[in-house]
């Protein structure tokens, strides 16, 4: 495309970037500037930026993202391909979904609260070398000398108009969030889905929030809490609870903690001796949709009070099941937050609600960005 990619004017160095999924998938490339369009609207610049100058984009691509870098001046791990455990480092074994075939798909649905990767509310953690995720490197062609050998690529601060940006954020209008909505779609699924993508909220009047309720999110993204089975989840105790367009399954805790409800027991699909990932529910031996308890989520407010909460009856689907069908849209497909299931010790420190694209069917969902004071952490609002 001629692209311009980013280069770090501090150092010289051009800026890369491995992102990272909840299921340990990854895209790794360069960053460089473009202007975006996506349905009547543009993004052209970032706010404050210089004027048709584009907004940062990650170039995905099939390349091995380095395994060693360099963080202030020492041989460090790649935290997109590593992860600490107990015991030490570790290799993630994630998938390099840089190619169609590995990403499953033409593209990810996937729209945030915030303007920038980084973001979380009000702090962005790539602006400092202290809070740093680590998923932006720099390439020195030369290297850097370290006890364990030169080294190419660094870990540098990286500055807000580096970072990859929400377009909707930059749009000249309609920027301060979006609506996605979806159709219902039947327990055994469906194979075409056609939805609409709104921009703006509440600055047309195709996106006013009537009768929908607002669920302000703390500074970690989430709602204030989920509440199951009597344990209470929050982002201090646990994996905390949010929405997320992005995944495809409704990853809602472990297999242990829901237990049997209505006589279908929730297990984990096992496929030639290993565990794939998804819930396989059953009565008896025959495969049967569960019927969790009620799951009650609790919105955010800076003063702590009169915190907005809705209670949800959601039904999980056998994988076996609906993936037999051929189709590809469910309101059902679920799996486990915390992988690996009970034995790999899961507990409420380690489970997460995250009501993924099943969720959003049947009703629209309002995504808004972060705002200032009234809004400072983005909100959900169904």
């Amino acid at each position: 495309l001629g692209l311009q990619t980013i280069t770090d004017t501090s150092t010289g160095y051009p800026v890369w970037e491995c992102v990272d999924f909840g299921n340990l998938a990854y895209t790794w490339g360069p960053m460089a500037m473009a202007t975006v369009t996506v349905g009547g609207e543009t993004a052209t610049q970032i706010p404050g930026g210089a004027a048709n100058s584009g907004i940062p984009i990650q170039i995905v691509t099939t390349n091995t993202p380095p395994e060693a870098i360099v963080y202030e001046g020492l041989a460090y791990y790649n935290p997109c391909i590593y992860e600490n455990v107990s015991g030490g480092i570790e290799p993630t074994n994630g998938l390099n979904a840089g190619s169609v075939a590995n990403l499953g798909s033409n593209g990810i649905l996937g729209i945030g609260n915030f303007p920038q990767d980084c973001t979380l509310g009000e702090t962005n953690y790539c602006t400092s070398l202290l809070t740093t995720t680590g998923q932006y490197l720099e390439y020195d062609s030369a290297g850097v000398s370290t006890s364990d050998g030169t080294l190419n690529y660094v870990v540098e601060t990286t500055p807000l108009d580096y970072q990859a940006w929400n377009p909707v954020s930059a749009f000249l209008t309609d920027n301060n969030g979006s609506i996605l909505s979806l159709p219902s779609v039947p327990a055994s699924g469906s194979a075409p889905v056609a939805g609409t993508l709104t921009f703006g909220i509440g600055t047309e009047t195709n996106n006013a929030i009537s009768t929908q309720t607002v669920y302000e999110l703390d500074a970690d993204g989430n709602f204030n809490s989920a509440e199951y089975n009597g344990v209470t989840y929050t982002s201090s105790n646990s994996g905390g609870s949010f929405l997320d367009s992005s995944s495809g399954a409704l990853y809602v805790s472990d297999e242990t903690t829901l237990g049997t409800s209505n006589g279908v027991t929730i297990q984990d699909c096992i496929v030639n001796g290993s565990d794939i990932g998804f819930y396989c529910p059953i009565a008896g031996t025959t495969p049967e949709p569960f019927e969790m308890n009620t799951l009650t989520l609790t919105g955010y407010t800076a003063s702590g009070t009169n915190n907005p909460s809705t209670d949800l009856s959601l039904v999980l689907g056998n994988y076996d099941t609906l993936t037999a069908t051929g189709y590809a849209a469910f309101n059902n497909f679920a799996a486990p937050s915390c992988l690996g299931g009970s034995a790999a010790g899961c507990s409420t420190t380690t489970d997460f609600w995250d009501l993924g694209l099943p969720f959003f069917f049947g009703h629209p969902v309002y995504i808004g960005i972060s705002e200032g004071v009234t809004y400072p952490n983005g909100y959900w609002a169904f």
